[in-house]
């Protein structure tokens, strides 16, 4: 599946964490306006959140934390994003047709 790495420009470009879980390769993502939350979405056509400050260890001592990925996505329909790129999300609600691609993603 695919794995979003994100790094800390601030700190030299530092890897912060790493976002696991889509079933495909990731094709984009977008930061809330707050820096709370990640979006991203891939071929696979899901579209999956992450919280920015709800890092959990990774699978071993030397891997990556995690960013934690958020279960009720509905929660976050109002939230402010810096950039929507997503084809996939909130704001882009209704614009696809019962069978059309991008159609029931989660």
């Amino acid at each position: 599946g695919g794995t979003v790495e994100v790094y800390d420009a601030r700190q030299g470009y530092a890897l912060r964490g790493v976002c696991k879980g889509h079933a495909g390769a990731v094709c984009g993502a977008d930061w809330s306006a707050n820096g709370g939350w990640l979006q991203t979405w891939c071929e696979a056509g899901e579209l999956r959140y992450f919280c920015a400050t709800a890092l959990r260890p990774g699978p071993t001592p030397t891997s990556p934390q995690e960013f934690k990925h958020h279960s009720k996505p509905y929660t976050l329909g109002k939230e402010e994003w810096a950039t929507v790129s997503c084809p996939l999300a909130w704001g882009a609600l209704g614009a696809w047709r019962e069978g059309e691609e991008g159609e029931g993603a989660a």
